[in-house]
């Protein structure tokens, strides 16, 4: 599950995510990549497929920038809280 936003980066993790995943001899037709719009849907979309059976692992990539704001610490704690309840609940 991939993040659109922030895409410079999160290209970039995907990229290397795959070419380790070739690595080890995981077949191209065995990977699935789903696009979210930001970090923040990350969770949801992980937990839907994880409750879905079809799936030996999900692989949860983001980025979420600080600035100067608080927003940096709101989304960031939403984002891990989201993918540790879809790690627990699927």
């Amino acid at each position: 599950v991939v993040a659109r936003f922030n895409e410079i980066v999160t290209r970039q993790l995907l990229e290397g995510a795959l070419d380790t995943f070739r690595k080890y001899s995981v077949n191209e037709e065995d990977i699935d990549v789903v696009w979210v719009p930001g970090s923040f849907e990350i969770g949801i979309v992980a937990e839907r497929l994880g409750k879905s059976r079809n799936y030996h692992a999900i692989l949860c990539i983001g980025a979420v920038i600080r600035g100067d704001t608080t927003h940096y610490d709101a989304v960031a704690n939403s984002v891990a809280s989201g993918v540790l309840s879809a790690g627990l609940n699927s």
